[in-house]
């Protein structure tokens, strides 16, 4: 069950849209004409690209961004976000094959966990003593 997993991820990750956002035009439709807060999700990786979603520097697609992968990949990639980082995540979906068996998804690409390990020992999911995005510091 496992490899069948495996197999179709990779098919997957060769098939899914890579763009960032690439269903921003659908959510932007979705907001016009619902009244309660839109999510827009897929292939986000960049604070960047969280911030035009969100209505900074143009039109508005959504009220909420979400990411999954990139956590699995970084449990505190929030604070990297903030400091204006790029999320490690492949987008190999190697994280999706323990929970075809039962377990916690987790990152398991090993370039991706050994740069969080040396991002983890640089202090970089630290923000204490460091300026918070937006109070001008």
């Amino acid at each position: 069950r496992a490899r069948a997993v495996r197999a179709l991820n990779r098919l997957e990750s060769v098939w899914y849209p890579r763009d960032p956002g690439w269903n921003a035009g659908l959510c932007r439709r979705v907001r016009e004409r619902v009244d309660v807060p839109v999510l827009c999700e897929g292939g986000l990786r960049e604070r960047e690209h969280c911030d035009r979603l969100l209505g900074e520097g143009g039109e508005q697609a959504c009220d909420a961004v979400g990411m999954g992968r990139p956590f699995y990949a970084e449990p505190r990639l929030g604070v990297r976000l903030l400091d204006g980082g790029d999320a490690l995540c492949a987008s190999c979906n190697n994280c999706t094959v323990p929970q075809a068996v039962g377990e916690p998804g987790r990152c398991r690409t090993p370039s991706v966990v050994r740069e969080r390990s040396r991002l983890e020992e640089d202090g970089a999911y630290e923000r204490e003593n460091r300026a918070t995005a937006g109070d001008g510091k």
